[in-house]
């Protein structure tokens, strides 16, 4: 299974540009288990949205992650759109934003299919091993 992890073009000054770590962390975690996991990182790389798009749109994942601070998980929610457009791919949400606002941001965001909460690695894991056997219970 194929998984792009994405983090979203800058929207503010360039004034902190590191590769983000969180999504690092859980790609690391991912190919330790088997998985083809590829960073997006638009803000650390200078790419517009639709050279993001396009990047996503040529690596074709199974699975989409997005990290979004709540500064941008509205940008979040418009890339996710764009990107079921364009490919059969779940959007799975993470970071900060749905962090504090668990029930809320699926609920004002449908366009993510998934959100993940807290520290990602093992519930990633978990959801993906569950998509995997098609299994229709989630709890």
């Amino acid at each position: 299974m194929k998984i792009a992890l994405i983090r979203l073009p800058a929207t503010y000054s360039n004034w902190y540009k590191h590769p983000i770590l969180g999504i690092s962390y859980i790609s690391a975690y991912m190919e330790t288990k088997g998985y083809d996991c590829k960073i997006f990182d638009a803000y650390f790389n200078s790419w517009s949205e639709d050279e993001l798009i396009h990047r996503i749109k040529d690596y074709n994942p199974d699975i989409t992650g997005i990290t979004a601070m709540t500064h941008e998980v509205s940008r979040a929610a418009e890339t996710a759109t764009q990107i079921k457009k364009q490919l059969n791919t779940s959007v799975i949400i993470g970071g900060c934003h749905i962090t504090a606002m668990k029930g809320k941001t699926l609920e004002e965001f449908p366009v993510f299919d998934y959100g993940v909460y807290g520290e990602g690695e093992n519930t990633v894991l978990e959801l993906l091993s569950h998509l995997q056997k098609k299994s229709p219970d989630l709890s």
